[in-house]
């Protein structure tokens, strides 16, 4: 009897101390959910403001090799990106910043008809890819690339918060590159610079 009364009192002061500790963490940590919160709108702040980073000529690496399929079941080869100025916009139909954006973006595709259009569906299924073009629909095509295979080999793109937008030369180089939704103006500044 004495035996387990010695394992109860133990027991009992076991749980009394991860009461304590468990009190005593929560009164000292920072509140997660407001830090959080407010660098995370503080972050997306800084990316809506934020310029096209140019590069400079020397310094331009090659647009990620890729082979697949549209969103809508065609081939595709990055190949095909040569020749003229093009703009790539990486995104998903689950981000929030891509679907404010959207708008520019098709705006300017009808605006720069001098200048290639090509969307990149990442990160996403295809059927939500479908869903989101055919509620906002776009004049030009997008590639299906659900494991982010593009994304991740973009070189000289340090910051990939989607959404990303890269302005690539006739050589099919990354020549510019935004994270966070673009602006008509942005855009335009962008454009510019490669052209």
């Amino acid at each position: 009897m004495a035996v387990r009364k010695s394992q109860l009192i133990a027991a009992g002061v076991f749980v009394a101390i991860g009461i304590i500790g468990v009190f005593v963490a929560g009164r000292l940590a920072p509140p997660a959910t407001s830090q959080s919160s407010t660098s995370q709108s503080a972050e997306a702040k800084r990316l809506a403001e934020s310029e096209f980073t140019i590069v400079p000529e020397g310094d331009r690496s090659s647009f990620p090799a890729f082979a697949g399929s549209t969103v809508d079941g065609a081939d595709w080869n990055s190949a095909q990106l040569t020749g003229i100025v093009t703009v790539v916009n990486l995104w998903a139909s689950w981000c929030g910043p891509c679907e404010e954006e959207w708008p520019v973006l098709q705006d300017a595709a009808v605006r720069y008809t001098d200048v290639r259009w090509l969307g990149v569906n990442t990160m996403d299924r295809n059927t939500d890819a479908q869903q989101f073009l055919a509620a906002h629909p776009s004049p030009y095509g997008h590639v299906h690339d659900p494991d982010a295979s593009i994304m991740t080999r973009l070189h000289g793109v340090p910051n990939r918060t989607l959404p990303v937008t890269v302005i690539l030369d006739t050589r099919a180089r990354i020549a510019a590159w935004k994270s966070g939704p673009v602006t008509r103006e942005q855009l335009d500044r962008g454009i510019a610079a490669v052209r």
